[in-house]
């Protein structure tokens, strides 16, 4: 008998991206759309976003939900790298370009001066 682990990120996102989209500010359709684009996508990096996000609901501290966090913002789901993961899903036609142009807006809002999120 085989069994297989149920994928967690492809039912509901998980409450880390609910915050992450919440931070951002993006509408519930957007936050939707980029998850379902995310899961639909198969990508590598796509998988690794879902996956760091979703590590941050299971931290029971806070200091260890802000280390996951510093890692996040400085490593897959830095401004640059999710920018171009948005870019990939728009012209793969998994996300609307219109709606593209507005996650890629919100990235950039929270970005600072050298890149890093503020």
């Amino acid at each position: 008998m085989v069994m297989s682990l149920p994928s967690t990120s492809a039912s509901a996102p998980s409450v880390g991206f609910t915050c992450f989209s919440e931070w951002l500010g993006l509408s519930a359709t957007q936050s939707e759309r980029l998850h379902a684009a995310l899961v639909a996508s198969g990508d590598r990096q796509a998988r690794s976003v879902l996956f760091a996000l979703e590590r941050f609901s299971q931290r029971r501290s806070q200091s260890g939900m802000l280390r996951d966090l510093a890692r996040f913002g400085l490593g897959v789901g830095s401004p640059r790298n999710l920018i171009a993961l948005v870019e990939k899903l728009v012209e793969r036609g998994q996300l609307p370009r219109k709606m593209g142009s507005a996650i890629e807006e919100a990235l950039l809002s929270k970005t600072g001066a050298h890149g890093q999120y503020r």
